[in-house]
């Protein structure tokens, strides 16, 4: 009789143990508040239980703040909107500097005080996200690390937008490079022109393209062609050195970052100014607002050779707004100016014929040299 009735007490606490496990496998994800703290806190994050339904959610209410999302890797990817239709983008794990719960997905949907109603969309056959744009600020020196760089989730849809906000100083922008690079203008037209890896000193993800933007809180537009031609000339974002500018390995590093169109107008903004441009545009007339005008050093006068189907010029200017007239069947003054470095003379890094020259550096024949 005892070995019967514990026979059956055992079945009776198999049958509840089994009714609570089934009970609590049903609570399949998590939804919660939490501070700025707590989501970039890994031990908080595996801390959480999951208090809610096993039914994948279709619309949700969140009060201001850091809303916490945890789901299972099975449910796909989820499309969340307000409701007027703009889609909400959500930070992710790698945005927080943590790593989902096994299994798990970790999401973090920021409201504001005047949002509280989401739309959810779930699409198990939805493109994983295919661009990456910075959620969090970037420092100058994350922009120009690889590991870094690699370590980017891409967490925006699939779509190429047409409208962003970049709410830092460095935006840093990943897109598939079969997208080819977009014209980003602000609300006034201005056009932003990005730096890209090789201007970082690093390189692209494989099939994919860096582009860093520098252009803190503002709504930017992008156009997209996919015809659109690569970037075909090189203007300095950076200040080169008196050696850089000498240095065939530096020139042949440089990237192209600009757009295919012929500028008008440029900014000089550091002693030596780079400009590689294509050999078939010809040398511009270049003059500040004042109508002086400055000729280039060349590839002969820095001891160096052209890139391929490029043609290299340096002007040293110091900070000017330059305007540049272009024509293609044109000469230019700097024919001259290689004639008269020919002959002997010493000239002023500007150019001028110096009789007399004192302690510094001249060009004589074509070459830099340091009269003591």
């Amino acid at each position: 009789m005892k070995t019967k009735n514990f026979f059956l007490m055992a079945v009776m606490l198999l049958l509840s143990v089994s009714a609570f496990a089934q009970e609590s496998d049903v609570y399949d994800y998590y939804l919660g508040t939490a501070t700025e703290e707590q989501i970039q806190d890994q031990s908080y994050i595996n801390s959480l239980t999951y208090n809610q339904s096993g039914v994948k959610p279709t619309e949700l209410t969140l009060p201001a703040g850091y809303n916490v999302i945890i789901y299972p890797s099975s449910w796909g990817t989820p499309t969340i909107t307000d409701d007027n239709g703009f889609g909400l983008a959500p930070y992710t794990a790698n945005d927080l500097g943590i790593t989902n719960p096994t299994g798990k997905i970790v999401i973090v949907e920021e409201m504001s005080a005047n949002q509280s109603h989401i739309n959810i969309s779930w699409e198990s056959s939805q493109p994983t996200y295919t661009y990456y744009l910075s959620r969090g600020e970037a420092t100058e020196e994350q922009i120009q690390d690889q590991s870094y760089i690699n370590s980017l989730a891409y967490n925006m849809s699939g779509e190429k937008p047409t409208q962003i906000d970049f709410k830092y100083q460095y935006n840093v922008f990943v897109i598939p490079q079969s997208w080819g690079i977009p014209t980003v203008a602000d609300a006034n037209g201005f056009t932003l022109t990005p730096y890209q890896a090789k201007d970082l000193g690093i390189t692209d993800p494989s099939g994919k393209r860096v582009l860093v933007y520098d252009c803190s809180n503002s709504t930017v537009y992008l156009t997209w062609e996919s015809s659109q031609p690569t970037y075909t000339y090189y203007l300095s974002r950076g200040e080169a050195t008196e050696e850089q500018i000498q240095d065939q390995s530096y020139i042949n590093s440089l990237a192209y970052n600009m757009s295919g169109e012929k500028p008008t107008q440029i900014d000089f903004k550091w002693q030596y100014n780079v400009l590689i441009i294509p050999q078939s545009w010809g040398i511009p007339t270049v003059k500040d607002p004042n109508g002086f005008s400055y000729t280039p050093y060349q590839a002969a006068d820095l001891g160096i050779t052209d890139p391929s189907g490029k043609r290299i010029l340096v002007y040293e200017s110091g900070n000017i707004t330059a305007n540049l007239t272009w024509e293609s069947s044109g000469t230019t003054s700097i024919s001259n100016t290689r004639i008269l470095k020919e002959d002997g003379a010493y000239h002023s890094l500007k150019g001028q014929r110096v009789n007399n020259p004192s302690n510094g550096i001249y060009i004589q024949n074509g070459k830099k040299i340091l009269v003591k």
